[in-house]
């Protein structure tokens, strides 16, 4: 339960707090802030460290203190990697474990319970309880199916989503029920069209206009239209490498470029010699080097399971979606069908 509502509180902290305010974009002014405020208020305690001397007037004081800050902290852009936070939130729980044994103790001190304890010193000692760590199944699988009854995601599955991370859950299964794969395709992609005048400034500018919308990182279909205005799909290149290959091409804005993904690019052993490659060497503007000719293609009728498994078991970041007679019709892509799947659960929920 402690997970639990600590996930929910820091889940509404990171969404109406650090997402709506300055601190969104601002990282580093969040750290130090947080560090100076956790100084200004613990220097001038007389519990400094934690430590409760007055258990009656100071136990709840801390309690909140600790509750807090966890709350606020957690998630702060600080390089200490996933278990040094796990063992953090893990020790402040136990502290507070111990701050309300203490405070019982406190309270009641001759119950049978504290009847070892000796007189002349203190009984609980609350720092001792965030060394402790439980190894008893049973209280792991009672923890983990009373968190799952009450919130199935975990705090790092809300800081993924926070942060809008690509990540896709394995081992979540959804319903698809009625919906095809022309349901999650996008029918707008900026592609590049081998018939068209296309030119090193021209693909320049697609390539600004794709970076300005986040997809940079994905690239462009090479299509074939014909004279019905059907599209073939030729081919596949990155965004990357259509940066590279225009990098090298920079200073003929106006030269035009051109793909032949049936240009045969890498000649046999037989006739491969310095000789023929000085004699013919490769075309800078032609950019069919740079394309992928076999992208991952899925047919429009396909079950939306098939994309999933592509982008889980093959790792893929894109999908070209074709109709029955291999026309192009649309992308998948890895950010776009996170978007989906999150349509999709919040229509079924």
């Amino acid at each position: 339960m402690y997970g639990t509502y600590f996930s929910k509180l820091n889940h509404r902290w990171s969404c109406n707090v650090r997402n709506k305010t300055w601190l969104k974009n601002r990282p580093i002014a969040e750290v130090l802030l947080s560090s100076f405020t956790t100084s200004l208020l613990g220097s001038p305690n007389t519990h400094a460290g934690l430590c409760v001397l007055d258990p009656g007037k100071q136990t709840f004081h801390v309690m909140r203190m600790i509750a807090v800050a966890l709350v606020v902290t957690f998630g702060i852009k600080v390089s200490v990697g996933i278990f040094i936070l796990t063992l953090g939130v893990g020790a402040c729980a136990g502290h507070i474990v111990g701050l309300v044994v203490q405070y019982v103790w406190w309270r009641w001190p001759t119950a049978p319970v504290f009847a070892s304890c000796p007189e002349d010193s203190p009984c609980v000692i609350p720092g001792l309880y965030a060394m402790i760590l439980s190894r008893i199944m049973l209280a792991v699988l009672v923890a983990k199916t009373v968190a799952d009854a009450l919130e199935p995601k975990g705090i790092y599955n809300l800081v993924i989503e926070l942060s809008q991370l690509p990540y896709l859950n394995a081992k979540h299964q959804y319903l698809w029920g009625s919906l095809t794969v022309s349901d999650a395709i996008d029918r707008d992609v900026e592609a590049i069209h081998v018939r068209h005048s296309n030119m090193v400034c021209t693909l320049r500018d697609q390539l600004a206009k794709v970076a300005a919308a986040g997809y940079a990182d994905i690239g462009f279909p090479i299509l074939c239209s014909d004279k019905d205005g059907r599209s073939h799909m030729l081919g596949f290149i990155g965004g990357n490498e259509l940066e590279h290959a225009l990098s090298i091409v920079a200073e003929e804005a106006d030269h035009p470029m051109s793909f032949h993904p049936s240009r045969h690019l890498y000649r046999s052993l037989s006739s491969s010699s310095l000789s023929s490659i000085l004699e013919h060497p490769e075309d800078p503007f032609d950019f069919s080097v740079y394309m992928d000719k076999t992208p991952l293609t899925i047919s429009i009728n396909s079950p939306l399971e098939l994309v999933q498994q592509f982008f889980i078991k093959l790792g893929a970041q894109y999908v070209v979606t074709t109709d029955a007679n291999g026309y192009y019709k649309g992308l998948i892509d890895k950010n776009g069908w996170l978007t989906f799947l999150d349509e999709l659960e919040m229509k079924a929920t």
